[in-house]
């Protein structure tokens, strides 16, 4: 299964490096990492141009405005039969692309597939994972009820990473 990973980027070049090196360390790689940058002269180019011998990266500039444009226009250039998103301020552990692969392989009729975020603590360069998820509140369900039209989609949000259905 080809896996692309989709960054979409702006003014955080300092970041972006953090989740570039996660993508660089998972357990497996994932075969082309799509970053849609809109250009900032902040050093993201640089950051790339780092890890362009590390990742097989390619390189989208953003010729939109917004982030659901830069979304858009990363998707159609991913080549990928799964593609997972990956936020420029975000640190994927290291088994991430792994356990992605696994559960859309063990769920072929599953188009999506979401994971609960967690804290991280950045002291001095050292990265710490901080397993409390942001999402706890939402662990046992809705806060609200869903706008009506997505009754039949209504889920719960699961620790699996799967959304489940009632």
């Amino acid at each position: 299964m080809k896996v692309s990973v989709l960054i979409i980027s702006y003014k955080r070049a300092k970041y972006l490096r953090n989740a570039l090196d996660s993508l660089f360390k998972q357990n497996v790689k994932p075969n082309e990492v799509v970053i849609v940058l809109k250009p900032s002269r902040d050093g993201s180019e640089e950051v790339i141009k780092e890890f362009s011998d590390k990742l097989n990266l390619k390189l989208v500039i953003q010729e939109g405005n917004g982030a659901i444009y830069a979304y858009m226009q990363g998707i159609k250039h991913a080549s990928g039969d799964i593609i997972l998103f990956l936020d420029d301020d975000a640190i994927a552990e290291s088994d991430w692309v792994e356990k992605y692969v696994r559960l859309f392989s063990e769920n072929p009729n599953v188009g999506g597939i979401t994971g609960l975020d967690l804290g991280v603590k950045i002291v001095n360069n050292d990265i710490t994972i901080v397993r409390e998820s942001l999402l706890e509140d939402y662990a046992e369900g809705f806060h609200r009820q869903p706008l009506k039209i997505l009754n039949d989609y209504a889920g719960y949000f699961s620790t699996s990473g799967l959304c489940g259905s009632s």
